[in-house]
């Protein structure tokens, strides 16, 4: 029943891709975009997740509920990221019964969504002039140690520089902070 969930969320997404703009065509993306929430809030873990997460939010956008895109990042994001599931795919469960292995190529894919979806969530802030919330999304980008250094890096800088603009002192030093950290250069 999950898959079919997912299924049918795909199909009336494609279709809404397809219609001649109008007020179908907005029935059907809002039917999508639900129905893909639906899906995600049922089985979050589930390897359609990210596709029920990005292209949810995608179709949220298109009737302009922009709110309900960002829930649906962070819904992705706080179940299909949780750090436990994540540890477990890294590292396995030994003192599971039956023992988990760790599954390398299934962590990389995992954490290579939950970038995809954190980037997109600090990105709407940004287009939504909600620079504090941009900063905060930024700077949890920038701590989390799964992603690639560089990549938090540049997260660690773009929260510095919103924090720098908000004049939020304590963000701005914190974000300085883990910059030189992760290897900002000198300059």
């Amino acid at each position: 029943m999950q898959e079919a969930a997912y299924l049918d969320a795909r199909e009336l997404y494609l279709k809404a891709e397809k219609m001649p703009p109008g007020p179908e065509r907005q029935k059907t993306w809002r039917a999508a975009a639900v129905a893909y929430k639906t899906a995600l809030d049922a089985a979050p873990g589930r390897d359609e997740a990210p596709e029920a997460a990005m292209n949810g939010a995608y179709a949220y956008k298109q009737v302009g509920e922009y709110d309900k895109a960002i829930e649906m990042y962070e819904l992705f994001i706080s179940r299909y990221g949780d750090e436990k599931t994540l540890q477990k795919l890294k590292n396995g469960d030994p003192k599971a019964n039956p023992p988990v292995a760790a599954n390398p190529a299934k962590y990389e894919e995992r954490v290579k969504y939950l970038k995809t979806a954190y980037d997109a969530l600090a990105s709407s802030y940004v287009l939504f002039f909600n620079y504090p919330k941009a900063a905060e999304v930024f700077d949890k980008i920038s701590s989390i140690d799964h992603f690639q250094q560089a990549a938090r890096r540049e997260s660690a800088k773009q929260s510095l520089s919103l924090y720098s603009s908000l004049g939020d002192e304590g963000g701005m030093t914190k974000s300085r902070n883990r910059f030189k950290a992760l290897g900002a250069s000198p300059k």
